[in-house]
């Protein structure tokens, strides 16, 4: 996957899977739309490995990334 065109990436708290294991949510902000996206981490000697990328996901936004303020109703 390539992160071209994301203008922010947000990492939403990790909720544990089992003592070595955890998911996490990810969220790729594009100017656009947002994606989604949830990552499995696994403990291998010590060190996280990411073990599984889930299927992206489209996320509706209330109000389109970039719109000053004063145009939001």
């Amino acid at each position: 996957r390539s992160l071209a065109g994301v203008v922010g990436i947000a990492v939403l708290q990790p909720v544990r899977a089992g003592p070595d294991r955890c998911l996490v949510a990810v969220e790729y902000q594009y100017r656009d739309r947002k994606e989604g996206q949830q990552i499995e981490l696994v403990r291998e000697r010590g060190r996280w490995v990411v073990t599984r990328l889930g299927q992206t996901r489209f996320i509706k936004q209330p109000v389109r990334w970039g719109t000053p303020v004063e145009q939001i109703d």
